[in-house]
């Protein structure tokens, strides 16, 4: 099992998966009372276990089998504890791939699983996110077809009824839109081809024309948005690449600059002010991730690659940057932040002597504070996910390799 962390206000890791069980983490989400979900394949089953805040862990619940090869397992849960997952599976013999998802309770109870997308559609990538308490879930996903990737979008009432199937955006290099969840239901989707576009879907399930947020600035020049947050006024901030090629004669486009950056874009889906740049130019960055509070602060965080470190930059509710810091000299794991600007930025690197720490640098009003070890591991791990509980406690779990291959969650005060 991974060694225990070395701070007073930290826990032991705890297992959540059982002994024996050779798992692959893939998500957690957690509700307002501290209870968390987590996803994870074990034993050629997608499954389900929920953690109590106090620590106490449910049966497994074993939602489907994994009868193809999968790429996609995210779950979401509301401020009750009742929840959605989400899986993929490649068809190979009927030439699709096609988007899962299976509602339950905070209790446990399981509903029935849904095909969530068409017959035809090829599926290469879905998100999700739920309405608040007793509401619809939203899922995205982009289609493969002849056009390129197209992104669409429908919602899962209940346990079992399906909304309309909707074409969110044309092609030909859409990604799977990303969801703001607004706190009264409606959902921002953002998504990135030639350009930042958003559109909204309401209550009733229509959409909102689609706005260009941010077109590119040349032809050799372009964004990609990587991940998102909303404040409860509907401003979202997102983290965003920016990357810029040069064409030579003869030769393809080759990427001079790939760059760190985050934007914002107003409640009626407009930018708000200009993309700011967050890595230095010429450092090649392989992905960012943002965690938003809800007072609108945020915190962006970066990997040149998954040894070379991890950086992250304080972004203020009025769009002012705090100081970049270098957290880690490994690779991004999650950000969770409360409504003061409160949390964690979780990481991995490692040791002169090469072992791998598990870390969570601590955030304070928005600021960045200290970094503690929460875990010790002999590899690198995957899977890092970060949720934040009642009381001033944060809730950490990843998926080791050596020697358990388990899913683990270590606990600890961020205050």
């Amino acid at each position: 099992m991974p060694l225990a962390p070395r701070a007073a206000d930290a826990a032991d890791p705890a297992p959540v998966t059982p002994e024996g069980v050779h798992a692959v983490a893939a998500d957690q989400a957690t509700d307002g009372e501290g209870d968390t979900a987590y996803a994870y394949v074990a034993d050629a089953w997608f499954n389900l276990r929920i953690r109590r805040s106090g620590g106490a862990l449910s049966p497994v619940l074993p939602l489907a089998p994994v009868e193809q090869p999968w790429s996609s397992f995210e779950v979401a849960v509301d401020r009750d504890g009742d929840g959605v997952a989400i899986w993929d599976q490649r068809i190979e013999e009927e030439a699709r791939a096609s988007v899962f998802a299976r509602r339950f309770t905070a209790d446990g109870e399981l509903g029935p699983v849904v095909m969530l997308t068409p017959d035809d559609h090829w599926v290469a990538d879905a998100e999700v996110a739920l309405r608040p308490a007793g509401g619809a879930a939203v899922v995205t996903w982009n289609r493969i077809t002849g056009e390129g990737y197209v992104p669409y979008v429908r919602t899962l009432r209940g346990r079992t009824t399906l909304g309309p199937v909707q074409k969110v955006g044309r092609g030909p290099d859409a990604d799977a839109p990303l969801i703001a969840m607004h706190r009264d239901g409606r959902a921002t989707l953002v998504w990135t081809n030639s350009g930042v576009r958003a559109r909204r879907l309401e209550l009733d399930g229509t959409l909102s024309p689609s706005r260009v947020v941010r077109a590119p600035a040349t032809t050799d020049e372009d964004l990609q948005v990587t991940d998102l947050g909303i404040d409860r006024r509907g401003a979202i901030t997102a983290a965003c690449e920016r990357y810029t090629r040069e064409r030579t004669d003869g030769i393809p486009p080759v990427v001079l600059h790939h760059r760190a950056c985050v934007l914002r874009i107003s409640p009626r889906l407009a930018l708000l002010g200009r993309v700011r740049d967050l890595s230095p130019e010429g450092v090649v960055i392989d992905w960012v991730q943002v965690g938003v509070a809800p007072g609108g602060a945020a915190v962006v965080a970066w990997q040149k690659n998954y040894r070379a470190g991890v950086w992250a930059v304080a972004v203020r509710a009025d769009g002012t940057l705090g100081e970049r810091a270098r957290v880690s000299n490994g690779a991004i794991g999650d950000i969770a932040l409360t409504s003061d600007g409160d949390g964690v930025v979780t990481s991995q690197g490692t040791t002169d002597a090469g072992a791998w720490r598990i870390r969570a640098t601590l955030v304070r009003d928005g600021n960045l504070g200290r970094t503690r070890v929460i875990g010790r591991e002999a590899q690198a791990t995957e899977y890092l996910r970060a949720a934040l509980a009642p009381g001033g406690r944060y809730a950490v779990s990843w998926n080791d390799y050596v020697p358990t291959s388990r899913t683990w969650v270590a606990t600890g005060a961020y205050r």
